[in-house]
């Protein structure tokens, strides 16, 4: 996924559909890795007093070779073959790392931000 404005857009979508659930001091940092290929992983780090900011790595030849760069424990082993389809989920320590393997505009929509927070948000009594 090479498309920085839909990628931003997911992002920006993201930051907005999480923001209800957080307390007023926790900041949500991205890190955007983008693929050369199909899809990009998406790195969200949440803390007290961090910036809500936005970061964009270089594109890697392949997911794999992203998921290599990434701290991470959901995955090891030689990485560089391996592929995705839709959204996977890792959540680490206090990161959400979503892994998107599709470049389908349906995998990057506002429906799909909607669908993807609800694996990874409490489905009730959760907001703040």
């Amino acid at each position: 996924m090479k498309d920085k404005k839909l990628l931003q857009s997911y992002v920006n979508n993201f930051r907005r559909g999480i923001s209800s659930y957080l307390k007023p001091n926790i900041g949500l940092r991205s890190i955007v890795h983008p693929s050369e290929g199909e899809g990009a992983i998406l790195e969200f780090e949440l803390a007290p007093g961090i910036e809500n900011d936005d970061e964009y790595t270089a594109a890697t030849q392949s997911l794999g070779v992203a998921l290599q760069g990434i701290e991470q424990r959901a995955f090891g082993g030689h990485l560089e073959n391996i592929s995705f389809k839709g959204t996977n989920v890792i959540l680490e320590n206090n990161r959400i790392i979503l892994v998107k393997g599709e470049d389908l505009a349906a995998e990057w929509s506002e429906e799909a931000v909607a669908k993807d927070l609800l694996r990874v948000l409490p489905q009730e009594g959760g907001r703040k």
